[in-house]
């Protein structure tokens, strides 16, 4: 229920603006997320969001603000 790590930035090493992606282009990227050493082994939820120009979240159609894209298991 709280943040461990985050990693923020536009695509692509700020190359790649979602300005301008086109309707049902692909982007691939790598990110790393650094797990501080005193962190609790567990299982933990990996989720993705997205933000405007202004900085503020989007929001799918439900009302939430982020995709679960998987697990974490911390050791």
């Amino acid at each position: 229920g709280h943040l461990i790590s985050q990693n923020d930035g536009e695509p692509l090493n700020w190359t790649r603006p979602t300005t301008g992606w086109a309707v049902g282009e692909v982007i691939v990227e790598d990110r790393s997320l650094i797990i501080p050493e005193d962190t609790d082994s567990g299982t933990y939820r990996l989720l993705v969001g997205m933000y405007d120009r202004a900085g503020t979240r989007l929001r799918l159609t439900d009302g939430s603000d982020t995709i679960a894209l998987g697990d974490i298991v911390v050791r």
